[in-house]
């Protein structure tokens, strides 16, 4: 952030989708299929993201930001 004033950082943790599951997910889904014991946490909160969703939003960040199109999005909106 020292270097560019206008940067943003954006940290996001469970991100979703349908078309590749990550191995925390993935061995999650084979615990409960296999009818093992699976452990979750009780005192953490945190908010899945749809990866499509995701996306957007970082495209809108992005296109706000440089108020230029971008690869795929056909019209730039200044608010």
């Amino acid at each position: 952030m020292a270097v560019h004033q206008e940067a943003a950082i954006v940290r996001t943790s469970l991100i979703y989708g349908l078309h590749q599951m990550d191995n925390g997910t993935r061995s999650f889904a084979e615990r409960l299929r296999d009818g093992r014991e699976v452990g979750l946490f009780s005192d953490v909160l945190r908010q899945p993201v749809w990866v499509e969703t995701l996306a957007a939003a970082l495209l809108e960040l992005a296109r706000e930001a440089l108020a230029v199109p971008l690869p795929g999005v056909d019209e730039v909106l200044r608010r």
